[in-house]
């Protein structure tokens, strides 16, 4: 965001919220009956089914939990992401840093990052999948990371004598997984 002509911080008056797409829950295709939270709270009496079938199961991961898709006809539901990567590969990554980019390598990169998604593979590694150099693929990252499209999961290691967690690449993800399946 430009704000070059704001001449307040706003401290005290508004905060940043981090807005993901909706859970299965929010968006009426779950019951909720099973909760994480109580799960990490410790009740392990934990009890719960789905009506959901595989077929169904795909078709909301591929949907994933963009509000406006919510309430259409699948077939026009499975669009959103579609489109939403498009605005991302040709307009919206430009807009997070002005830099423009090239779309093929957007979307080869996206690709890539779909394949990987849950892992901790390293950018040289991301750089090798679409034939780019390393500092490319870090802007690129950067970009998405800036608009929302992915978010990354520190690498972490519970031995913490161990290098190797400053030596591992955080772990990947995309925002909602419509965007890995539709990649």
């Amino acid at each position: 965001a430009n704000t070059k002509d704001v001449t307040h911080s706003g401290t005290g008056r508004f905060t940043w919220l981090m807005m993901r797409p909706m859970t299965l829950f929010e968006s009426g295709d779950s019951t909720g009956e099973v909760s994480l939270k109580e799960l990490f709270e410790g009740n392990l009496d934990v009890d719960g089914s789905s009506n959901i079938d595989i077929d169904r199961l795909a078709f909301l991961i591929c949907r994933g939990g963009w509000p406006k898709a919510i309430g259409m006809r699948d077939e026009i539901a499975l669009d959103q992401a579609y489109d939403y990567i498009e605005a991302v590969i040709h307009s919206d990554i430009n807009r997070a840093d002005n830099i423009k980019k090239n779309p093929d390598n957007v979307r080869m990169l996206m690709r890539s990052y779909a394949r990987n998604q849950g892992t901790q593979i390293a950018n040289t590694e991301l750089a090798k999948d679409i034939q780019s150099n390393e500092e490319t693929i870090a802007i690129y990252i950067e970009a998405l990371k800036r608009i929302f499209v992915i978010e990354e999961m520190k690498a972490w290691n519970p031995n913490l004598r161990s290098k190797t967690a400053i030596r591992s690449s955080n772990t990947r993800y995309y925002i909602d997984p419509s965007i890995a399946a539709a990649s």
